[in-house]
């Protein structure tokens, strides 16, 4: 027996429409000072709207994406958090209708430093002629120094 599909409420489409027009209009007063290369992108989700900008680094026109991250949060202002992933440093900042998120580079924006090495043995699986071997490998450990994008204005 089939499940009826499920659907959106209109409690949650009217908080969804609430928070897109929020943003739409937000980023149409900010949007003149932001440049070009700051690739916006909107994501809506649950209450709140995600506005994130990912500066390419084909469009920089020989800016660092650091530059561009400086002028964006000059343009926004207020207080922003920054955090880091594998291969990514966030700078994340809080509106009334969600919040603004700058992903950048981290090998672009930070200063990669080699603070230690190990030895890690890994196991090559059997292959046709070759029994299974262990080999050793020396591994990098890595600590990254991201450093202030715009003085006091970013809470790391």
């Amino acid at each position: 027996m089939n499940q009826p599909e499920a659907t959106l409420d209109a409690d949650f489409l009217a908080r969804q429409t609430r928070s897109l027009t929020a943003a739409a209009k937000w980023l149409q007063r900010v949007g003149r000072n932001l440049p070009i290369a700051a690739g916006v992108q909107i994501f809506s989700h649950r209450d709140e709207v995600d506005v994130s900008f990912m500066p390419s680094v084909d469009n920089l026109g020989g800016r660092s994406q650091r530059d561009v991250a400086a002028q964006i949060v000059r343009v926004i202002g207020g207080k922003w958090d920054k955090t880091t992933s594998d291969d990514c440093l966030y700078l994340r900042s809080t509106l009334p209708f969600g919040q603004v998120i700058i992903y950048l580079d981290k090998a672009e924006t930070c200063t990669r430093r080699v603070v230690g090495k190990r030895k890690v043995e890994r196991t090559i699986p059997a292959v046709a002629a070759q029994p299974a071997r262990v080999v050793t490998d020396t591994v990098e450990d890595v600590e990254w120094d991201c450093g202030p994008i715009l003085g006091e204005q970013v809470a790391s």
